[in-house]
């Protein structure tokens, strides 16, 4: 689900020209167990924040926890006061520890 400010003309012109500028992220991870590569979150951040920089966007992300679910809130903001927001969710799985935790966050 999706939720957004009540205006979003600037937000949503301001993140098509951002689009405009931007490259595709490297695949700069390599994962050996399904011989696959892949971006990091340091490659998708180099190629997506010179462009919501220069166009007034900023990006966070927010971890919680509720129970034995993990989730993860988007939240793309611009200078404007627009803003627009998403939030994912994952099981923990059966450990329940600090570890399973990191885990679910690192996938959402």
């Amino acid at each position: 689900m999706i939720e957004t400010s009540p205006e979003t003309g600037a937000l949503f012109k301001a993140l098509a020209a951002a689009q405009a500028q931007m490259l595709p992220a490297v695949k700069d991870g390599k994962n050996p167990h399904f011989r696959s590569r892949y971006a990091t979150l340091g490659a998708v951040l180099q190629a997506i924040l010179p462009a919501f920089n220069a166009h007034g966007l900023s990006l966070s992300q927010h971890p919680g926890m509720d129970g034995a679910t993990v989730t993860v809130d988007t939240l793309i903001t611009h200078e404007s006061g627009q803003w627009m927001r998403s939030s994912s969710s994952a099981p923990i799985g059966g450990r329940k520890d600090v570890q399973a935790v990191g885990s679910a966050i690192t996938y959402l």
